[in-house]
């Protein structure tokens, strides 16, 4: 109408008729003014009403819909998985919580039977706990592992003799003799995390082995073998052995495992880029392969 009203005026068209144009299209106008203010709150109601989907009528509501499907979906997979982590931290602590009761009662049995208790004892189950409790705090820590991660590049036999000495307790009670073979090799990675993966499946070796056996630590072709002569996994667990709080029939008959060691030395490989593969037979023993990546592994050059 404004552009009439210009074309009137710019060829001096009698106004009168522009008027009569306005007038009888005025309520054509009015009415889809309505139409759509009409239109559009019954698009926001349905909008307000989130229990409810419209069928799509143009292309941008077809693509909200898509949009705001997506994001539902998102949420709904994050809160299962919120409740899934929550339903497996339960069952740990209450499998830690019976776990670290075998060392604490030990204590208790040791201090009722006499004034004076054996140290080496006391030391072996203290011990024990610790472990038990470092375990725990490393379960808690792999919740925000990005923001714990340092990567340098540190000497793995040097790693593995800490640990070695770290459980050095361990080896004698169980009369089991550590082998290392592991050649003057530096790996690219985080040398707090590396340790406690390495510490987990060395305890969790230490457990399961057979009393004067030997426990070789051997590097060959970038990777890390752990061997124990332990009692060896069945087949039909070998697929499950990796899945948080699942202990197996050894589990079961030492009564006194968690299942979360072998859960969180593969989630640790897998932040660190790094395979972590076991294989094993009953009364045999098991063996465990850390394979690091070829860039990430430096030889040192012997003297």
């Amino acid at each position: 109408m404004a552009l009439l009203l210009l074309l009137f005026g710019l060829y001096h068209v009698r106004l009168i008729i522009w008027w009569d144009l306005l007038r009888f299209s005025f309520l054509f106008i009015i009415a889809q003014i309505v139409w759509q203010i009409v239109h559009q709150k019954r698009n926001l109601k349905r909008l307000v009403n989130k229990h409810s989907m419209w069928p799509p009528v143009t292309l941008i509501e077809r693509e909200y819909q898509q949009q705001l499907q997506s994001q539902v979906n998102q949420q709904v997979q994050k809160d299962a998985d919120l409740q899934r982590q929550f339903r497996q931290y339960q069952v740990y602590l209450i499998n830690w919580a019976h776990e670290i009761k075998v060392p604490i009662t030990d204590l208790l049995i040791l201090s009722e039977d006499s004034e004076q208790v054996s140290s080496r004892r006391v030391r072996e189950q203290t011990e024990m706990i610790q472990q038990q409790l470092e375990t725990m705090l490393n379960y808690d820590r792999l919740l925000d592992f990005q923001h714990d991660l340092r990567f340098t590049w540190v000497d793995l036999s040097s790693i593995v003799i800490k640990i070695i000495q770290k459980y050095a307790t361990f080896f004698i009670k169980f009369q089991i003799q550590p082998l290392v073979e592991v050649e003057s090799v530096k790996v690219l990675t985080d040398s707090k995390w590396l340790q406690t993966l390495l510490e987990q499946v060395i305890f969790n070796a230490l457990k399961y082995s057979s009393s004067q056996s030997q426990i070789k630590i051997q590097w060959q072709n970038n990777t890390l073998l752990i061997i124990d002569a332990g009692v060896g996994i069945v087949a039909s667990e070998l697929p499950r052995i990796f899945e948080p709080g699942f202990t197996g029939q050894n589990g079961r008959d030492n009564q006194s495992s968690t299942g979360m060691g072998l859960y969180l030395a593969q989630q640790i490989s897998h932040k660190l880029n790094l395979r972590l593969n076991l294989s094993s037979k009953v009364h045999q023993g098991t063996t465990v392969c850390i394979v690091f990546p070829a860039e990430h592994v430096q030889h040192i050059a012997k003297l």
